[in-house]
C-alpha cells in the first residue's frame, strides 16, 4: 500500500512539473513576428472592439491554422491574400514594414481585416480605412498616428473627411490580385 502511495505521489508530482513547465514557459514568436516586429496578439485584442470584416473568426482562424502569415522583404506591397484548400495565406511585403515598428502591430489589424474583405470580393481599401479610423478615434491611440507613413497618414484624413477619399484612394493605393499596394 505504501509502495503505491508513493508512486501515486511521484506521478503527481512529475505531472505539476510537466505542468508549471508547459505554463510558464513563453511561446517562442513565430518567424513573421520576428522578421516584422509585430506580435499578433495586438490584432486579437483590438478584434474585440473593432467592427470589421475577419473580426468574429481572427483568433479561431489563427490558432486553427485557417489564416497564416508570411514575410518577403522582396516584394513592394502591403499585403497579398490567396485563399488555398480554405487557407488564407497572407504574404506581408516591404511596404508593411515600411511604417514604424511601433505602429505595425496595430496597422496590422487593418490589413488583417482587408486581406478578409479581398477573400470575400469586397473593398479590402475602404475596409483597411475603416479599421484605421476606428483605432485611431480611440484617445489609447490617436497620438500614434503620426507614426504612419504619410500615404497611409494622408489617406485616413482622406477617408475620414469623405469628399476627397475616392480620388485620393484611387491615385495612391491600388488593389490587383488580391494584393493591397501603395502607389506612391
Amino acid at each position: 500500500m505504501k509502495t503505491i502511495k508513493n508512486f501515486s505521489i511521484a506521478v503527481l508530482a512529475l505531472f505539476a512539473c510537466c505542468f508549471t513547465s508547459c505554463v510558464s514557459t513563453q511561446a517562442e514568436p513565430s518567424a513573421f513576428e520576428s522578421q516584422t516586429g509585430v506580435a499578433i496578439v495586438v490584432p486579437m485584442r483590438v478584434f474585440t472592439w473593432v467592427k470589421a470584416d475577419g473580426a468574429k473568426t481572427f483568433m479561431k482562424d489563427y490558432s486553427s491554422g485557417k489564416i497564416t502569415f508570411d514575410y518577403s522583404e522582396e516584394n513592394d506591397f502591403i499585403v497579398k491574400a490567396e485563399k488555398v484548400d480554405g487557407i488564407l495565406k497572407t504574404t506581408w511585403g516591404k511596404q508593411f514594414t515600411d511604417n514604424g515598428e511601433n505602429i505595425r502591430s496595430l496597422i496590422i489589424t487593418a490589413f488583417i481585416s482587408s486581406c478578409y474583405s479581398m477573400d470575400n470580393n469586397k473593398d479590402g481599401i475602404d475596409a483597411a480605412f475603416d479599421v484605421m479610423n476606428q483605432i485611431f478615434s480611440d484617445n489609447m491611440y490617436a497620438a500614434r498616428i503620426d507614426s504612419l507613413m504619410p500615404s497611409l497618414k494622408n489617406g485616413l484624413d482622406a477617408y475620414k473627411k469623405k469628399t476627397d477619399w475616392a480620388s485620393y484612394k484611387a491615385e495612391y493605393f491600388s488593389i490587383e490580385d488580391n494584393t493591397f499596394i501603395v502607389k506612391k
